[in-house]
């Protein structure tokens, strides 16, 4: 009766370890490279680029996420253009009209790959500039 009892316990044990080790989704959507910002500007005449503050953290799913940001006190307007994997552009958040600051939010896939998430399609982007107009 106690070695029962014993081999129950172990094979809990076994279930308890496999339940905790991270699943391959879990690790690989962890191992985002840093964000790429200001690689790529758009041409229109009186538009700047600027600086974009990049902030990372883990989300509920023990993802990699990045929040980005970018403020100017000169912008009339302000947008942020986002580009895939071969530099194509897939569109802007904004432009914000009468503000000086807009946010993004990129999320790592399983993939290792940064995604963006904007009226419902989700997107792998591989970098985002920030534009304004004074």
């Amino acid at each position: 009766m106690n070695a029962k009892i014993i081999l129950i316990f172990s094979g809990i044990g076994v279930i308890n370890l496999h339940a905790c080790e991270p699943s391959a989704s879990y690790t690989t959507c962890r191992n985002c490279d840093p964000f790429d910002t200001n690689i790529r500007r758009t041409d229109y005449p009186n538009t700047f680029v600027e600086k974009i503050t990049v902030s990372y953290g883990v989300n509920a799913d023990g993802c990699k996420f990045a929040t980005l940001q970018c403020l100017s006190s000169a912008a009339k307007d302000i947008l942020m253009e986002w580009y895939d994997p071969s530099g194509s552009s897939l569109g802007t958040t904004g432009a914000v009209k009468h503000t000086q600051k807009v946010i993004g939010l990129i999320t790592c896939n399983q993939n290792s790959e940064w995604t963006f998430t904007e009226n419902g399609k989700t997107e792998v982007v591989q970098s985002a500039t920030c534009e304004y107009i004074q």
